[in-house]
């Protein structure tokens, strides 16, 4: 409560700095490092930011980097704003197996079977997780874990039958108190897998 003045920075972001510091993969890299955590204060970007969501006013040093970093496709950011009925393509590496070589409904995937960007969505860690130090996706659970593997068969039977990977499903979000979700919020997302 109250009024907090606070000075304008010396030069606004410029397109540059924007354009770069929104394809700066390295930067996940950089902030997540424990081998080198101040290497990113040389060769990486940071701006003083005020949290809106802090206690108290105050500025920190935040690292920007490409948002892929914490979540490909933009899903987490709709069902934030409340929107009931969301398109979700997911512009993957990693084709997905079909029915014949993963049954999703019989065993958790693999980096094989599905690309690592998806099951976080439903709380599910791959084998590999890690590796990529540059991406950290394990906070973005919004959907029950029980849920996956139906969500799964039905792209690979869209798949199968000639049509694309391509599923509209009714979910309903868990809470997740890293992106400010609550629980019980019904959401009709249709997700085309494209790989």
């Amino acid at each position: 409560r109250g009024v907090v003045n606070a000075s304008l920075p010396a030069y606004p972001f410029s397109l540059r700095e924007m354009v770069g510091s929104s394809s700066y993969a390295p930067g996940g890299y950089f902030a997540s490092s424990r081998l080198l955590p101040y290497l990113g204060r040389w060769i990486g970007v940071q701006y003083d930011y005020w949290p809106p969501a802090a206690a108290s006013p105050g500025v920190e040093k935040m690292a920007v980097a490409d948002g892929g970093d914490v979540e490909s496709p933009h899903l987490i950011g709709m069902l934030q704003r409340g929107v009931r009925s969301i398109v979700v393509f997911l512009n993957f590496v990693t084709p997905m197996n079909g029915k014949d070589q993963w049954d999703p409904c019989a065993r958790p995937p693999t980096v094989k079977d599905i690309d690592d960007d998806f099951p976080p969505f439903f709380g599910i860690v791959l084998d590999d997780w890690g590796q990529e130090t540059s991406y950290d996706f394990s906070r973005n659970q919004v959907f029950d874990k029980g849920d996956f593997g139906w969500v799964v068969a039905a792209l690979q039977g869209a798949q199968a039958a000639g049509r694309g990977a391509v599923a509209t499903t009714e979910l309903s979000t868990v809470p997740n108190d890293w992106w400010g979700l609550q629980g019980g919020f019904r959401v009709n997302v249709t997700w085309v897998y494209l790989s």
